[in-house]
């Protein structure tokens, strides 16, 4: 969740929404989000998804970060017209 920490402080950047295949990892991410938001007086709460094409309907949603295992890179959401950044994380 490091690159959560890192994007979430840039001015100017707010975080709408989140994805992961795993509940548990939507729940984690959720509770950095909540916890940054308190501290920064944010009142809103990030929507969480569990299939990426459902947060890429969102027409309010202007950039996306995908982090990914390297055994597991997909082919995401270039078919939006989002700002895409991918990273991969090595396997642990």
């Amino acid at each position: 969740m490091s690159l959560l920490n890192g994007f979430i402080q840039i001015s100017g950047v707010e975080v709408v929404a989140g994805c992961d295949v795993y509940g548990i990892k939507r729940k984690r991410f959720e509770k950095r989000v909540l916890a940054f938001n308190t501290k920064a007086g944010i009142t809103s709460k990030p929507v969480l998804y569990e299939k990426y094409q459902d947060l890429l309907k969102r027409k309010d949603i202007t950039a996306v970060v995908i982090a990914v295992r390297i055994t597991i890179m997909p082919l995401l959401p270039l078919q939006r017209a989002k700002q895409v950044r991918m990273f991969t994380l090595k396997n642990q």
